[in-house]
């Protein structure tokens, strides 16, 4: 099967973001443990001096705020990585729908793609409702998939003629 390729940039942008969250999380669980630690010094300081109780206190809630923004980039970043993945899976779908050039169901695309028949239809679902595909149902009930544009050859519309206007009542 011939491939466009289109999805290789939507892996690398989602390699590129999951690598991204790694960092954000390993960033957020450091600044999680350097807050509770400053939150243990800041307890046992309680009693010895108020000031360095202040100043260890603060520093616990800067870590735990930054903790907080760094997992809130690496959620980001998560997400980021599941779109550009399922938009791979979808220009991956439309090159096999493409490349079969007939109609396709959800199971044939599971078996090309290697993947399960639930994840395989909404991928077709997903290119039916961005006008990528088109879909049919078959004889069998089932629904049969095709890329969008590709009309049978009796299902195109016949082109009419528009009768002509005589000539005295043009322009009335």
């Amino acid at each position: 099967m011939r491939r466009s390729g289109d999805e290789l940039a939507d892996l690398v942008v989602a390699q590129r973001a999951r690598a991204i969250a790694v960092g954000w999380k390993a960033a957020g669980v450091l600044l999680g443990g350097v807050a509770l630690m400053a939150v243990g010094l800041a307890v046992l300081l309680w009693g010895l001096s108020r000031a360095a109780f202040a100043v260890v206190t603060v520093l616990a809630v800067g870590a735990a705020a930054l903790a907080a923004l760094t997992a809130r980039r690496s959620g980001r970043s998560d997400r980021e990585a599941r779109d550009r993945l399922d938009r791979a899976w979808q220009k991956a779908a439309a090159d096999v729908l493409r490349a079969r050039g007939d109609e396709v169901t959800a199971a044939q695309l599971a078996k090309a793609m290697h993947t399960d028949e639930a994840h395989a239809e909404a991928l077709l679902g997903q290119l039916s409702a961005l006008g990528q595909a088109r879909v049919d149902v078959r004889d069998d009930a089932d629904l049969g998939y095709r890329i969008a544009g590709d009309e049978l050859a009796g299902e195109a519309e016949p082109e009419r003629a528009v009768p002509e206007e005589p000539a005295g009542q043009r322009g009335r």
